[in-house]
């Protein structure tokens, strides 16, 4: 899957991406991972994994609330196709976001 987009709202960030993705309807908190990695940020939802640049953290630390809003993107379609909706704990993005910025300033 490749992000085509990250677009912050109020309460969360939309993500444009390419793929096939969906969230699954009966998602649980525990079907939900967040963990850095070199590029950036490695969230896992029910076994898939996507990885996003580490601006993602501080749009969610700024936003209301942590939700993820994913819209899949074809070339030729006008209007991107919703495939669901995950929001993150929010301790769990301030820790994560603690652990890129200790990183991202180490030499």
């Amino acid at each position: 899957m490749t992000i085509e987009r990250l677009i912050p709202v109020t309460d969360g960030v939309i993500c444009l991406i390419h793929g096939d993705f969906s969230v699954p309807e009966l998602l649980k908190d525990q079907g939900v991972d967040i963990n850095v990695v070199d590029s950036g940020v490695k969230i896992s939802i029910n076994g898939s994994a996507i990885e996003f640049p580490g601006i993602l953290l501080e749009l969610l630390e700024n936003a209301d609330v942590s939700s993820l809003y994913f819209y899949g993107v074809l070339l030729y379609e006008l209007v991107p196709e919703y495939r669901g909706c995950v929001t993150l704990q929010r301790d769990a993005v301030l820790k994560v976001k603690g652990v890129w910025d200790y990183l991202s300033r180490s030499p």
